[in-house]
């Protein structure tokens, strides 16, 4: 059976709206996988509307709700123009944090438990 075409483009709605749709769909900290790995290479254009606007609010949102960042922490402190960064990379950069720590803490609880220093 053939499918119908969508009557609209998932990329082309309210980034409010889509927040909504990946929310429901993943948890935080896995939205930004959802719209980079899964919608953003839907096609071409998805791919620029979803990643190649990194001042989206959707970003922002992510960035708010699912690393707790705010959104205008940086405005009281002067910096340059080359330090500043969009939603998109702090987006980045939260989630390699989040990622690198849970790393740790695994690696750290493996070695506590190989060493016996964790009882039941």
């Amino acid at each position: 059976p053939q499918r119908a075409p969508l009557p609209f483009k998932v990329w082309e709605l309210p980034e409010v709206l889509l927040f909504q749709i990946v929310s429901f769909v993943a948890g935080p900290t896995e939205r930004a996988t959802v719209v980079c790995h899964h919608l953003a290479p839907l096609c071409k254009i998805s791919n620029t509307c979803l990643l190649q606007n990194e001042l989206s609010p959707l970003w922002s949102a992510i960035l708010k709700n699912d690393y707790g960042a705010k959104l205008n922490e940086r405005a009281d402190k002067r910096s340059s123009k080359r330090l500043k960064q969009s939603h998109l990379q702090r987006v980045r950069d939260a989630h390699k944090r989040i990622r690198d720590d849970a790393e740790l803490a695994y690696f750290y609880l493996t070695e506590l438990t190989n060493s016996g220093g964790l009882t039941r």
